[in-house]
């Protein structure tokens, strides 16, 4: 009987990947299975593991890596058409240019090429731009671009859904989103009614609208419907490794709320990979988040130190793992307003700085009415 041929040092990698639960660990098995098939000349099974590379990279908000595997695929794709079909990786596109957007390294014209080329690709292929424009709006977010947001929602609201359209429970996620930055906080709760009524019960769009939403209402006053959406998100969080931007709004209102031990709990679980995400938007919302407990925990608890796991190439970083509030303050907010400066040239506009300048308005309004309900 002819013995079966060892898998190679990919297909083993990759068949171990494939059993793995999205995370980082993953993904990583996934890039190193990607570079044993190159040096073994495997182009069809590189391929394959790259198209793995861009879910289990959407999962864990691996933009990066994400763009520079997709490329790979799409030249190859390009090349060969009849070998590697465009159309097993067109419907990715939009998440890794969603992912792109985020990123701080990626520009603002880089953003507009990559949406150029989409809409290209689409047009040639006879599918509706509706998925595009949600892409769209979504990435003039990210570029704080008021009127690219604008007409990209008009444009969505004339396209016609086909099978590459998002599903409705999608599309109301990026919705909220978009009427968040609109500051239209009753319309953002008109577009997530589905989830809010207990309608919808995928738990990743849960996760997106009860994170989005949640800072808001709470700072304009609804603390039962807040706490009512803080509480589902731990849960909620550890099925989603990505959405480090969506844990900083709750840390933010854990700590204002003062669920101090809801806050560190949630912190312990994202500090680590958090301070060393690669610069974007994601970690800006996130070291917001982190410094809002850290001051919240200064002022109530003084000088009692957190218990914390930092990684120890960091600067701040404490071999007894007892951090005082105030110590790790100040490099955060540092951090912090480096980033959004950032941000801002990138973008040729001063979006994040307003958005920090009002949350923080806000803030001092919320601890206002706190100090009433008090007395």
């Amino acid at each position: 009987m002819a013995r079966r041929p060892k898998a190679s040092a990919a297909q083993q990698l990759f068949y171990e990947a494939l059993v793995m639960e999205d995370s980082a660990a993953k993904l990583a098995t996934l890039l190193e299975a990607a570079r044993h098939a190159d040096a073994e000349g495997d182009t069809d099974l590189g391929f394959l593991i790259r198209n793995e590379v861009l879910s289990a990279g959407l999962m864990c908000g691996a933009g990066r890596e994400m763009l520079v595997n997709y490329a790979w695929c799409l030249a190859r794709a390009d090349a060969e058409p009849d070998r590697f079909p465009l159309e097993d990786v067109l419907f990715q596109y939009r998440w890794v240019i969603f992912e792109a957007a985020e990123l701080l390294e990626i520009t603002r014209d880089q953003v507009h090429e990559l949406l150029a080329d989409i809409t290209r690709r689409y047009q040639a292929y006879g599918i509706s731009l509706r998925s595009v424009y949600v892409l769209q709006r979504a990435c003039a977010l990210e570029l704080g671009d008021v009127a690219l947001a604008t007409l990209s929602h008009a444009k969505w609201r004339r396209a016609r859904i086909d099978f590459w359209s998002d599903h409705e429970s999608i599309e109301s996620i990026f919705l909220v989103s978009y009427f968040l930055f609109k500051g239209q906080l009753s319309r953002a709760l008109q577009a997530a009614q589905s989830h809010l009524n207990g309608c919808e019960t995928d738990p990743h769009s849960l996760t997106c609208a009860f994170g989005e939403l949640v800072l808001p209402v709470a700072l304009r006053g609804d603390l039962e419907l807040a706490r009512t959406l803080a509480a589902r998100m731990p849960a909620l969080l550890r099925r989603e490794p990505r959405h480090f931007d969506l844990a900083g709004n709750v840390l933010a209102f854990f700590a204002l709320d003062q669920q101090f031990d809801a806050a560190l709990r949630l912190l312990k679980v994202r500090i680590g990979t958090g301070l060393t995400l690669a610069p974007g938007s994601s970690k800006l919302r996130f070291l917001r988040g982190v410094l809002v407990l850290l001051a919240e925990w200064e002022e109530q608890r003084g000088k009692r130190p957190l218990r914390l796991s930092l990684p120890a190439h960091l600067p701040h970083h404490r071999p007894d793992g007892l951090y005082p509030a105030a110590e790790l303050i100040e490099p955060i907010r540092r951090d912090l307003h480096v980033l959004t400066r950032a941000f801002d040239r990138r973008n040729g506009n001063t979006y994040y700085a307003d958005v920090w300048q009002t949350f923080e308005q806000q803030w001092r309004a919320w601890k206002r009415r706190a100090a009433r309900r008090r007395t």
